[in-house]
């Protein structure tokens, strides 16, 4: 808990600059760009740790892509108000500062405007990147963007790993399977080991789509989808993505300010997924939520719930048993307390997120990449 003090503060250090000379020697001149994931923000987020961790160990520059409508932030059957509209960045969720201590990271513009001559860019991408007028959503700003993504997946060197499907091993598979931490059958999983070899090294820049139908996305545990020598190149990749590839110091302020209302460890906390969750065996009925959260719980602890359930009575028997606390809850107290509240809706889930882990004890959905999450920050 105290580590998550830290992360509420929004002090965690970021000294590293550099990876260790277990990985490839940095090279300003060559670059890992991928399209934008098509789920939500934990898929890209899932995404943007695995293209990051194969930056750090090809000692390549991260290409952030161009801002666009996210799915379920700007755009899709979003419960929070409805279609928001305009564009997000990855800059607006993640602290790339804090990424760029560990990673060389730049923007699609910084990224066309140094290689637009060397890789023959087409002038027409040159505002492509985001930009702060009314027109992003518009037609042509769409369009521009798609044909950005189908010219990169025509030009760049393509990189079809997905890592439910393939273990990265790094360096290279013999020394993998030589070392301390050879992976057994069961961490492989029947997946297919691939590696940076000489061919594709040479490459000026390794390109990540996004891709349902072919399979093209990379969503999976991060614990899983490396294989190292040792556990030292593991940790050096933990770290980083701990202390680098962490949210904006502005969802850590708001967060904080809720946490404060509550405070820090006085409560406990669920995420409860209902609707769209996939796994049957994770929809509990109301009654067995509520006796499993007492027989965890302390007597009358009171709860924070972060949940997409829409049917209030699912709620009346914890209701019964202690004080429960919502989003609206505490939007209200914190308008009650400071006449305001400056949350945007799109990063409301992002401050639930720090909300839960927050408390004193955590009761997360199985199969949940968001209560997954929570989890790791905690």
């Amino acid at each position: 808990m105290s580590r998550f003090v830290n992360y509420w503060r929004n002090e965690i250090s970021a000294k590293v600059t550099a990876a260790p000379p277990l990985f490839g020697e940095p090279d300003a001149n060559k670059y890992i760009t991928f399209e934008l994931d098509c789920g939500g923000l934990n898929n890209i987020r899932m995404q943007f740790e695995y293209i990051s961790v194969i930056a750090a160990i090809t000692g390549r520059t991260l290409v952030l892509p161009p801002a666009d409508a996210w799915y379920l932030i700007n755009r899709g059957p979003i419960s929070r108000e409805g279609d928001l509209g305009g564009v997000s960045h990855h800059s607006d969720f993640f602290d790339i500062e804090a990424l760029r201590a560990w990673i060389p990271v730049v923007s699609a513009e910084q990224f066309i405007r140094k290689e637009g001559a060397n890789l023959r860019i087409p002038e027409e991408f040159q505002s492509v990147d985001r930009s702060l007028n009314t027109s992003e959503r518009s037609d042509s700003k769409r369009a521009l963007r798609s044909a950005w993504v189908k010219w990169q997946s025509q030009q760049f060197q393509q990189l079809y790993w997905n890592p439910l499907n393939n273990v990265v091993f790094y360096p290279d598979l013999s020394a993998v399977f030589e070392g301390s931490q050879a992976p057994d059958d069961g961490f492989m999983d029947g997946r297919t080991p691939v590696t940076i070899d000489r061919y594709l090294n040479d490459e000026k820049v390794l390109h990540f789509s996004c891709n349902v139908e072919r399979g093209q996305r990379q969503l999976g545990l991060i614990s899983k989808a490396f294989a190292f020598p040792d556990s030292s190149y593991q940790a050096w990749i933990w770290r980083m993505l701990r202390d680098g590839l962490r949210f904006s110091p502005s969802i850590f302020k708001w967060s904080k300010a809720f946490i404060d209302l509550l405070g820090l460890n006085q409560y406990s906390s669920l995420h409860l997924r209902r609707n769209d969750i996939q796994f049957i065996e994770a929809r509990a009925a109301p009654e067995i939520t509520s006796e499993t959260i007492s027989q965890l719980l302390d007597h009358e602890e009171p709860i924070y719930i972060a949940t997409d359930e829409k049917d209030e009575e699912f709620f009346k028997n914890i209701e019964r048993q202690r004080t429960v606390f919502r989003y609206a809850d505490l939007a209200s107290m914190m308008r009650n307390k400071t006449g305001q509240n400056d949350v945007p809706n799109k990063f409301i889930g992002c401050v639930e997120q720090l909300i839960c882990a927050g408390g004193r004890r955590f009761i997360r959905t199985p199969h949940s990449s968001l209560s997954m999450y929570i989890s790791r920050i905690r």
